[in-house]
């Protein structure tokens, strides 16, 4: 007997093939019996089958409008749950159509979602981890003067006429027994350079601070931080003896009045608008006794920011120059090389050139950070001692 390699013919049994092995020179009876309702399996080297790791995923079965449908209907129904944030990451985007567009799209989610208490479970959650959605804010209780009659020019200017001449103002010297409380904070320029004042203050023996720095605020977007209303909250609360503020750097967009006129920063009504703001937040924090040191932003890598940020740095001067007890700190100078422009590299105490910005042209390094800190203090210690008085303690930096 001789069995051929190969099948030589094949029997059909619906959709598969079974071969039948021819013997040749003798005769072989073989029966075979297939239970219908198994599917059977072969080896793939006998039916030409691909193996399991091979075939096409089994959503490649579906019709495309199918899984268009299933991953469409996910995607609404989870914009039905998170309705609320959403809306509320259109309503802090700048001004502009951007803003516009993102709002009417999420406005109407929102209502629907409200509508069928799809919202609820987020919000749920937002309580047990106590996340906080911040919704508009009114500008008329904390930026009064803002909202008086007339353009912004004209409004600015009249403040600016009514606001008293300073008369000479003297911060008392901190002892050990009564130090100084000292608040500094403001957008995110004020994380490392907050820091450093707040450390090199700290080991003085006579400072007590405190920091309160948030990351994408400042004075044009109180519907997303109402810097004026915590600031006020904070000087009534704490009382502190010292505030330093620094803000500017997330300021350069646009802002909405109280009359809900929209400006960009190239409009000469946005710069009005941002005086009044400027004003009416130190006119808030402002106290008898109290020294409130409004810090200028640096230059910035970027001419056209750095541009804007000379401008706003006039607007804090001028203002600050008709306050009694609020004081103009110029950072300007600290980060500029030879010529007067930008400088990431600078010289350090010892001479050597050492990195005093971010990476990002804007923010202050760690070093820079402690320069701008020590120089600070350094002024403090010259309002508070005067040309006749001891001094604060010589740990001072």
């Amino acid at each position: 007997m001789r069995i051929s390699p190969r099948p030589r013919r094949k029997f059909a049994l619906g959709p598969y093939e079974v071969p039948v092995i021819a013997l040749e020179g003798t005769h072989v009876e073989l029966t075979v019996m297939i239970d219908a309702t198994v599917t059977p399996v072969f080896h793939p080297r006998v039916i030409g089958a691909r193996p399991w790791f091979l075939r096409a995923p089994a959503i490649l079965a579906f019709p495309p409008a199918r899984i268009v449908g299933v991953v469409g209907g996910t995607l609404v129904f989870a914009a039905l749950l998170n309705a609320d944030h959403l809306l509320d990451g259109a309503e802090k985007k700048p001004f502009g159509r951007d803003h516009d567009f993102w709002v009417a799209v999420w406005e109407p989610v929102q209502e629907v979602s409200d509508q069928l208490y799809l919202n609820r479970p987020r919000r749920w959650l937002d309580d047990v981890t106590n996340r906080e959605i911040r919704g508009p804010v009114s500008m008329a209780a904390p930026l009064a003067v803002a909202t008086a009659t007339g353009t912004p020019a004209a409004t600015a200017t009249a403040a600016a006429a009514s606001t008293p001449v300073p008369t000479a103002f003297r911060l008392r010297l901190p002892t050990a027994d009564r130090p100084w409380k000292l608040w500094v904070g403001g957008d995110s320029m004020a994380i490392e350079f907050g820091g450093a004042l707040a450390r090199l203050s700290g080991v003085t023996g006579v400072i007590t601070p405190d920091l309160d720095a948030r990351a994408a605020t400042g004075l044009t977007r109180p519907d997303f931080f109402d810097w004026p209303s915590e600031l006020k909250k904070i000087a009534d609360r704490d009382k502190p003896d010292v505030m330093v503020v620094i803000f500017g750097a997330n300021d350069s967009q646009g802002l909405k009045t109280a009359a809900g006129n929209i400006y960009q920063p190239e409009a000469a009504e946005w710069k009005a608008e941002y005086r009044l703001r400027v004003a009416a937040t130190m006119d808030l924090i402002a106290a008898p006794g109290r020294l409130v040191v409004w810090v200028g932003q640096p230059p910035m890598e970027d001419s056209d920011l750095s541009k804007r940020m000379a401008g706003l740095n006039e607007i804090f001067r001028e203002e600050a120059a008709r306050r009694n007890g609020v004081l103009f700190f110029d950072s300007w100078p600290l980060f500029v090389d030879a010529n007067g422009r930008y400088g990431a590299f600078l010289p350090g105490g010892s001479g050597d050139l050492q990195n005093m910005r971010d990476a990002d042209g804007v923010h202050l390094s760690l070093t820079g950070a402690d320069r701008l800190a020590s120089a600070v203090l350094t002024r403090l210690n010259t309002e508070a001692a005067g040309p006749a008085a001891p001094g604060i303690p010589s740990n001072l930096p």
